[in-house]
Formats: C-alpha cells, sequence, structure tokens
C-alpha cells in the first residue's frame, strides 16, 4: 500500500508538468516559437543603427559650422573661416575671419 501511495503521490507531483500546453491567448504563460520570432524581428528592425567612425563624415578646421544625420550617417561641417556681420548684427555684409 505503502507503494501505491508512493507512485499515486509522484504522479500527482508531476501531472501539472505533463498537462497540455495553453495558448498565449488563454493562459498567458506559454509564447508559441513564432511569436518570440515575430517579436524580435519587429525590435532587430526597429533599432537604430551604432554610431561608428565608418559612418561619421567630417570636414577639416577647427569650428563645427553644421551637423546632419541621414540615413544612418552623420555628417559633421567644419571650417577654419568664420564670418562675423560688418555694421549692424543683422547686416547681410560679412567680414571672413580665419581661425587656427
Amino acid at each position: 500500500m505503502k507503494k501505491v501511495f508512493c507512485i499515486l503521490s509522484i504522479l500527482t507531483m508531476i501531472s501539472p508538468a505533463m498537462a497540455a500546453p495553453g495558448t498565449a491567448a488563454t493562459d498567458g504563460n506559454v509564447a508559441t516559437a513564432s511569436y518570440v520570432k515575430g517579436a524580435y524581428n519587429a525590435l532587430d528592425t526597429a533599432k537604430q543603427a551604432k554610431l561608428s567612425a565608418s559612418n561619421v563624415t567630417q570636414g577639416t578646421g577647427a569650428i563645427v559650422t553644421s551637423v546632419s544625420a541621414a540615413d544612418g550617417t552623420v555628417t559633421v561641417t567644419r571650417t577654419n573661416e568664420i564670418t562675423i556681420p560688418v555694421g549692424s548684427t543683422n547686416s547681410a555684409t560679412r567680414a571672413n575671419i580665419w581661425v587656427e
């Protein structure tokens, strides 16, 4: 009788692990392989490319005049020459200054 009781006890303990799997919609605990793959692909396509030296271009000079980004490439425009207004702060006439 002890052996039968032990066997039934063991079967009772492992039976939930051997139960038929449910669906993700009904129990919230099971994710199918196709669901996981779809979620991974969605995140993979939405991720931003890493910035590295290969996708940054820059000019030469001491002063950054503009920065732009397009199609995963960052472009930094630099120069050694700047301009200042002549006569008033909004003047269209500009004077060049060389900076080193």
